[in-house]
């Protein structure tokens, strides 16, 4: 869908992203997002999956023009408990693969249990 005020153009849609650190992937996934020129946000909520390993990488919509390190991207669930503080994700350059760890320390995820990442996520798209 395309929404046009005042000559910008404005792009809605979603993806299907892919997931690693899983035996069973989230799933019921809602991955939206909007796209203003380079600007994209990105919306993506849904129900635990089976961890399989201490990392968590999920694709974005579109590749990154800068690396965005250390940004605060909404909740985490860690071996089936709620994370006490914001996920954080790193996003490198010329990529639309975001690494995700449980906190802003860089703290890993757990390598068994449920896992879930939710978020939202402002980037300068290429």
């Amino acid at each position: 869908m395309i929404v046009s005020q005042s000559g910008d153009a404005a792009i809605l849609g979603t993806w299907v992203p892919t997931w690693t650190g899983f035996s069973d992937n989230p799933t019921s996934v809602s991955a939206t997002y909007i796209r203003i020129g380079k600007f994209c946000h990105v919306t993506l909520n849904g129900t635990a999956g089976t961890s399989n390993a201490t990392t968590l990488t999920v694709t974005l919509p579109f590749t990154s023009k800068y690396t965005r390190p250390a940004n605060s991207i909404g909740q985490g669930v860690d071996n089936g408990a709620s994370a006490a503080a914001p996920a954080r994700g790193d996003l490198a350059a010329a990529s639309n693969v975001l690494t995700c760890f449980k906190d802003q320390a860089g703290t890993a995820w757990t390598g068994t249990g449920n896992k879930l990442l939710r978020l939202n996520l402002c980037y300068e798209a290429e």
